[in-house]
């Protein structure tokens, strides 16, 4: 079902997108697993059909927004971590429909160069270099040395 959503909107709506309309669209979610606008007003717009309708004489507003938090790891009460897997799937995805210009400089804070981040996913990757040898793929092995040897010259 969720894929197929997926499939019907990327068709209708966002592969119909101009430049500017995907930057700011995307832009929004990108500040949602940020926390941009958490307890700050985030400035806005009416359109015109509200701004009559409520008798404001100016549509631009500011509100505060109760957003959730998006940290990339919880631990609850009994020192169990979860992982944001959405944040840590869909936030690069999200960046890397931008522009260049603009997804670049994005994708370097928010991903590549943002430690805690990085740290977190490899500390998901941590469980895999535990299974047993016998049980992996020469493939498997190999990966799991070269993100070690990543892991090792990124985050030491």
């Amino acid at each position: 079902y969720h894929r197929r959503f997926i499939e019907v909107a990327n068709k209708y709506y966002v592969s119909n997108l101009s430049d500017k309309e995907r930057t700011a669209i995307f832009s929004n979610v990108i500040d949602f697993f940020n926390e941009t606008w958490k307890n700050k007003p985030k400035p806005y717009k009416y359109n015109e059909y509200l701004a009559k309708k409520f008798g404001l004489k100016d549509r631009k507003s500011k509100e505060t927004r109760e957003t959730g938090i998006q940290a990339t790891m919880f631990v609850d009460q009994n020192g169990t971590i979860r992982y944001n897997k959405r944040k840590i799937n869909e936030l690069p995805d999200f960046i890397s429909k931008l522009t260049p210009n603009v997804s670049l400089p994005l994708i370097c804070e928010l991903v590549f160069f943002d430690l805690n981040f990085l740290s977190e996913i490899f500390d998901l990757i941590d469980p895999f270099s535990s299974i047993s040898s016998y049980a992996m793929t020469r493939d498997t092995k190999n990966a799991i040395n070269e993100l070690s040897i990543f892991e090792f010259a990124l985050l030491q």
